[in-house]
């Protein structure tokens, strides 16, 4: 299974969404 790279992949949306809701804060 692919679980490593989904988890990635999953880890860097939020990442990225986290980083958009802290600066538009």
């Amino acid at each position: 299974m692919l679980w490593s790279e989904w988890s990635i992949w999953l880890l860097s949306a939020l990442l990225l969404w986290w980083s958009v809701v802290s600066q538009r804060r």
